[in-house]
């Protein structure tokens, strides 16, 4: 403010105004009072107690603000660090899982066995042969759905026999079959090992047993 003074005591003390406006009554030092009696004018700042002070809710907002500020910083490095130590995990996992594969291990391997060829050979006309590969078994008899049909020959059961393939043996069984199952001249009522060069008879067929491996 630029202020006319109105008095000044002996403390130094001095009553202003301002285009009529009373002012507080403030005091000054020597050079200030010296300046108020020589020319009658002074030039006085506003004190820092007159400036606005900051509301105290304000103050609280600023507080929880920066409170706030602070625990998403903390929580940025936390989650951070976790993520860095996830991908370290991974990683060692992945070399872990790359030394095993490198490493030598045992292969087993299950051979599957060799299929065999089954000729069947009718004894009385030899130009007459019924073949068939075996994996598993094979069935014989008059119905068009077996391995091996012989469907004119109504003596035969539909199912008449089974042949069976168990490693590299072969067995034959009878279905029980009206007829039976005559294997060396003799029945069978179980499963029965044959071997080639035997006869089988069924129904009114002999058929010679011709057992091959697969080349």
């Amino acid at each position: 403010y630029l202020c006319k003074f109105m008095n000044l005591d002996n403390n130094k003390n001095v009553k202003m105004e301002n285009n009529g406006e009373k002012l507080p009554t403030i005091s000054l030092n020597g050079n200030d009072a010296k300046d108020i009696k020589d020319n009658g004018k002074i030039s006085v700042r506003e004190s820092d107690s007159s400036k606005k002070k900051i509301p105290d809710n304000m103050k609280k907002y600023i507080r929880v603000g920066i409170a706030i500020i602070l625990v998403i910083i903390i929580l940025f490095f936390l989650t951070l660090t976790i993520s860095k130590r996830k991908i370290e995990k991974v990683a060692g996992n992945s070399n872990i899982k790359k030394r095993k594969i490198d490493e030598p291990r045992l292969i087993y391997e299950t051979r599957q066995e060799e299929p065999f060829y089954i000729f069947l050979i009718d004894a009385k006309n030899r130009n007459v042969v019924y073949q068939e590969m075996i994996f598993d078994k094979i069935t014989v008899g008059r119905s068009l759905d077996n391995n091996i049909s012989i469907p004119h020959d109504t003596t035969l059961s539909s199912y008449h026999c089974t042949f069976i393939k168990r490693g590299n043996l072969i067995f034959l069984k009878d279905n029980n079959s009206k007829n039976g199952t005559i294997y060396d001249n003799n029945r069978i009522f179980e499963e029965t090992m044959i071997m080639s060069g035997k006869i089988i008879q069924i129904g009114k067929q002999q058929l010679i047993v011709q057992i091959d491996n697969v080349k």
